[in-house]
């Protein structure tokens, strides 16, 4: 992928791609978050160990036009 699409796409980097994607599955959500949230917010609430938590923290993030500096 390095190749194809430049640096950044490790092994390491894949894989918080798919925690992503597990995570949120709604599209309108990640949608939100993609416009509100920079790269590390997301791993944050990705990674968060409840698995109600970050849905809530996406949703609030939504509703509340939060931006990256919120969380």
């Amino acid at each position: 992928m390095t190749d194809a699409y430049g640096k950044g796409w490790s092994q390491k980097q894949l894989l918080h791609c798919l925690r992503f994607a597990e995570t949120f599955t709604d599209e309108q959500i990640v949608s939100a978050l993609r416009r509100q949230l920079n790269w590390t917010h997301i791993k944050t609430l990705i990674y968060i160990d409840d698995p109600l938590k970050p849905d809530f923290y996406a949703q609030i993030a939504q509703l509340e036009l939060w931006d990256a500096v919120n969380l």
